[in-house]
């Protein structure tokens, strides 16, 4: 059974084996600075096993997906699809009326489930990345 729930501090144990496990730039204190009132974290189990995790920045009126991590265990198995679609039910409750994101350009299928999910691409930020790769700039906009 998957469900998804805010993350807690016990779970950050787990949080730091799925970045360690997965090519994320982030680091564990990177993701410990999130760790408060302007962040929403969201983490994915099954069968009670640590997933995924989700980090979504609380900008009041818009909030910004900051980072999507799935374990390679469960990965192309939709979970990050549940994620996405999580944050955007939790937005339509409180009234978020816009939801963005960069994301890499090389990265196509972030890209194609972010534009299933309704996000459009809005913009570039160029040599944006560390190795000077773009960034895709998206957004879900009228989430009310």
């Amino acid at each position: 059974m998957k469900f998804i729930r805010f993350i807690i501090p016990e779970d950050l144990p787990d949080i730091q084996h799925i970045l360690q496990n997965t090519l994320s730039d982030w680091t564990p204190s990177i993701f410990q600075d999130c760790f408060n009132d302007h962040y929403y974290n969201w983490i994915i189990r099954d069968n009670n096993k640590p997933a995924g995790f989700i980090t979504v920045k609380n900008n009041h009126d818009h909030w910004e997906i900051m980072q999507i991590v799935i374990d390679k265990n469960y990965q192309q198995q939709g979970l990050a699809t549940k994620l996405v679609e999580y944050t955007i039910k939790q937005a339509k409750k409180l009234s978020v009326e816009k939801i963005q994101l960069e994301v890499r350009r090389s990265n196509t299928a972030a890209i194609s489930l972010y534009q299933k999910c309704g996000f459009q691409k809005v913009g570039i930020r160029k040599k944006y990345y560390k190795d000077g790769e773009e960034a895709i700039l998206m957004d879900k906009t009228h989430i009310v």
